[in-house]
């Protein structure tokens, strides 16, 4: 999946359809890019972690089961978002930004999504750290609002304040829904987790501990990244 979604990195820095900025630092500045580099990232991290704890028994740091719920909420809340908002938007300027589109915006939404329900602990995490999967994107959107305001190019056309007041509350009163909403399922449904970290099946009991995980909990890596 990381390979993947480099690929789609670099699809997006080489296109030459004229849909995409050709700064890479304008580039930089969308969220789906950002979110998707974080999501290496932490995959990333996830199998550096997974291999240590092979080698010499090190548990994972409880910050990665954060980043987990991270990754799965901010890529679900971009894959609705593009759906319901944005598409055709990219879709329509060849196969080149096509591949970008649906892998950006469907394969690792749901990537995310499953490998989250599937694999972990079954221990829900703390109702009051919601805010930690939130603040990201909340300061994401205050630059980005501040920057058309300023008379600079608008990073998503509904985020432009040429639409009036009314219409920029309103499109990030619904963001906001399908955020929190993805946030508070990746923080909290864990049910359906089959697997552990380390890649073995947990039976109905398993991985499960209460009350939700708090300070200094610590955490096996996955191993079903690499």
């Amino acid at each position: 999946m990381m390979g993947l979604i480099a690929s789609a990195l670099l699809a997006t820095l080489t296109d030459t359809s004229g849909r995409v900025p050709s700064s890479f630092l304008e580039i930089a500045t969308y969220f789906t890019f950002q979110a998707n580099v974080i999501a290496m990232a932490t995959w990333g991290a996830l199998v550096f972690y997974a291999v240590q704890r092979q080698r010499r028994g090190d548990a994972s740091p409880r910050w990665l089961e954060y980043a987990r719920a991270f990754t799965a909420a901010n890529l679900v809340a971009i894959g609705a978002i593009y759906w319901i908002a944005i598409a055709p938007l990219g879709l329509q300027d060849g196969p080149q930004l096509i591949y970008v589109m649906v892998v950006s915006h469907l394969v690792t939404p749901l990537y995310a999504a499953v490998e989250h329900m599937l694999v972990g602990s079954r221990t829900p995490l703390p109702w009051r750290h919601v805010w930690w999967l939130t603040t990201y994107a909340t300061v994401w959107v205050c630059i980005a609002v501040l920057r058309s305001l300023l008379g600079g190019t608008a990073v998503y056309d509904y985020l432009d304040t040429a639409l009036g007041f009314t219409a920029i509350v309103t499109g990030l009163a619904w963001n906001y829904a399908i955020l929190f909403g993805a946030s508070m399922g990746a923080m909290r449904i864990r049910r359906w987790r089959r697997w552990s970290e380390t890649g073995t099946r947990l039976t109905p009991r398993q991985g499960v501990s209460t009350p939700p995980l708090d300070e200094g909990t610590r955490l096996s890596a996955p191993t079903l990244h690499r």
